[in-house]
């Protein structure tokens, strides 16, 4: 067992925790990272593509009002390019292939007009009230919203946010969420014009690493953190680190394999508990050019096709390859309907089926790929699944302020977030609080 000593042991790799490690570093602050992968970036991870040029195989987006995340980038040096957006959208519906410019294509008036009306009376609620952790997603939308297809564009929205079925997402943090995003409406303005990363999204850790350097240590998954009124001592199997302050960088389902002593805040133990996983497979598909844009076409849309809730756009900054990046939500029938109950665990099965959804769309050439990446984040060693969001109650259980720091230990990641909650920008802002909570108290 090796021995270490430092003022600050962040837990976990990703984003957020080498954004608080990068900020303490920089104040002087003897900082060690404890990362229980072989690689940084957690759900910021790259992918090569045939010919070498990285692209996601996570987390992409960046918008306009991040501020947090655009300064680091630009501190760092990390490039920023605008996503291709122009043209003329494709969606699938109902049997029918539809095309839109804005809002959504083809559609009853009626319908929309009931989806718009629950996202508006989502804002207008207030989040303090107890009683909404109460209720699920899905039981608010039952009481909103009559019209089948009214409730299913709800479902893909909520899909789309959380990766979690609406039954199993608390109304109240489904409020909390898209608060911390500015409300749903400049949420969804905000997405009109997004930024990605040149280098792909994992350049932006990297970066940090790098900067970092020997302070970050790989493959040393934490197995336990104890505290008393003097320090803080992080195990992993062949390193002990004492630290006077802890940051745990890691989602709230990642805590579940580390033995607190004493045991885990009960705050935190509420939010662990109640945290539902994403359990999401995103998917890139790659083809010789975006041939879409020759049709006039943007490379993005959405359908009621089991295998393609939604499309876009990943091609890198020049354009070659052409990519188009997808998610399957793994969680309901709903999205499958049609298809093999293997789709889910057959990847064979899930290609067919993504390509034949494409082609339905795009023409028959989006049947004819060069590569087909697909990444099932339910399998990714150490990262508990993508997005997700709070059981009904857990929100209640947690108290006003889970993420506050409680004997040497801090809540980074972007789960504790208080601006772009689930996003790369909340990553960013949680693990830059962290940095400053610690470098008050040393």
């Amino acid at each position: 067992m090796i021995e270490k000593t430092a003022d600050a042991v962040v837990v976990g790799g990703g984003l957020s925790g080498l954004t608080a490690a990068y900020r303490l570093a920089s104040g002087g602050v003897d900082t060690v990272v404890l990362e229980a992968g072989e690689r940084v970036g957690g759900r910021v991870w790259n992918i090569p593509l045939p010919g070498g040029k990285p692209t996601e195989a996570g987390a992409m987006y960046v918008c306009a009002s991040q501020h947090e995340i655009r300064t680091l980038a630009a501190e760092l040096g990390v490039e920023l390019f605008p996503s291709f957006k122009d043209g003329i959208g494709v969606a699938h519906l109902g049997g029918r292939r539809l095309q839109y410019t804005d809002g959504l294509p083809g559609l009853p008036h009626d319908p929309v007009r009931e989806y718009a009306a629950a996202l508006r009376a989502m804002e207008r609620t207030e989040p303090g009230d107890p009683r909404l952790d109460a209720l699920d997603l899905a039981a608010w939308r039952d009481e909103q919203i009559h019209d089948p297809l009214a409730r299913q564009l709800f479902d893909c929205s909520v899909s789309a946010w959380f990766a979690a079925p609406p039954g199993e997402i608390s109304f109240a943090y489904a409020l909390h969420a898209t608060a911390t995003c500015g409300g749903i409406r400049p949420m969804l303005r905000d997405q009109d014009a997004v930024l990605r990363f040149a280098a792909g999204s994992q350049a932006l850790p990297g970066a940090l690493a790098a900067y970092l350097g020997g302070r970050v240590c790989l493959g040393e998954p934490v197995r336990e953190v104890e505290r008393d009124d003097s320090c803080v001592v992080v195990s992993t199997p062949g390193l002990r680190v004492r630290a006077r302050r802890v940051i745990m960088a890691i989602g709230p389902a990642a805590t579940a394999p580390v033995a607190f002593r004493p045991g885990l805040p009960r705050a935190r133990a509420a939010l662990a508990n109640g945290w539902v996983r994403g359990p999401l497979i995103k998917t890139n598909v790659v083809y010789d050019e975006p041939f879409w844009r020759d049709m006039g076409l943007s490379g993005s849309g959405f359908t009621d096709l089991g295998a393609v809730p939604g499309f876009l756009d990943a091609s890198p900054p020049d354009g070659s390859p052409g990519v188009l990046a997808l998610t399957a939500f793994t969680f309901s029938e709903r999205y499958f309907r049609g298809n093999p109950p293997a789709f889910t665990n057959d990847h064979q099965v899930r290609r067919a089926a993504t390509l034949e959804a494409l082609a339905a769309c795009l023409g028959p050439e989006a049947a004819r790929p060069v590569a087909y990446l697909e990444t099932d984040w339910r399998r990714q060693p150490y990262v508990f699944g993508c997005q997700g969001g709070l059981r009904p109650g857990a929100l209640t259980a947690a108290g006003p302020s889970p993420h506050a720091p409680v004997d040497g230990l801090h809540w980074a990641g972007t789960e504790s977030a208080d601006r772009w909650t689930g996003w790369m920008n909340g990553a960013v802002q949680a693990g830059e609080r962290c940095a400053r909570e610690v470098l008050d108290r040393l």
